[in-house]
C-alpha cells in the first residue's frame, strides 16, 4: 500500500479552488463583451438596413417610379421585406434579439439581449448619412 500514487484531498481542493478564483474573474468580462457585441450587433444591422435602403433607392431610380427620393418609404419597404431578401437586408441579429422600429427615415434598433451601460439602443437617421447616435 505504501507504493500507491495519487492527489492528496488537500491538492485537489487547491486545484478547485484557483479554478473556482478563474472563473469568478472571468465571467464578469465574459457579459460585458457579450454586452458590446450586441451593441456591434445593433449598430451592423443600421448599418444593413441603410445599404438595403440604398439598393432600393437605386432600384426605383432605374424604373423611374415617384418614391425614387422618398427615404421613409425605403426605410419602410426594406423592413417590411423580411421573406424575399430582395433588396439584400438579412433581417435583425437574432442571437442579441435585436429589434428595429422606424419613425420617417430614423431607424432605431434595440438589442434585448444586453447593452453597454447606460445605452437603450442606437439610432441612426437614413436620409442624414451620419454614424448611429446612442440612445441614454
Amino acid at each position: 500500500m505504501k507504493n500507491q500514487k495519487g492527489f492528496t484531498l488537500v491538492e485537489l481542493m487547491v486545484v478547485i479552488a484557483i479554478i473556482g478564483i478563474i472563473t469568478a474573474i472571468a465571467i464578469p468580462y465574459y457579459n460585458n463583451y457579450k454586452k458590446t457585441a450586441c451593441d456591434q450587433a445593433a449598430i451592423s444591422d443600421l448599418y444593413n438596413v441603410k445599404a438595403a435602403v440604398q439598393k432600393y433607392l437605386a432600384d426605383e431610380t432605374l424604373k423611374g417610379t415617384a418614391v425614387a427620393t422618398d427615404v421613409a418609404t425605403g426605410v419602410k419597404s426594406v423592413l417590411a421585406d423580411t421573406t424575399s431578401g430582395q433588396y439584400g437586408y438579412p433581417g435583425p441579429t437574432q442571437k442579441c434579439g435585436v429589434a428595429l422600429t422606424a419613425t420617417g427615415s430614423v431607424v432605431t434598433a434595440k438589442a434585448s439581449a444586453g447593452t453597454a451601460q447606460g445605452v437603450k439602443g442606437w439610432t441612426l437617421d437614413m436620409a442624414g448619412g451620419k454614424d448611429p447616435k446612442a440612445v441614454p
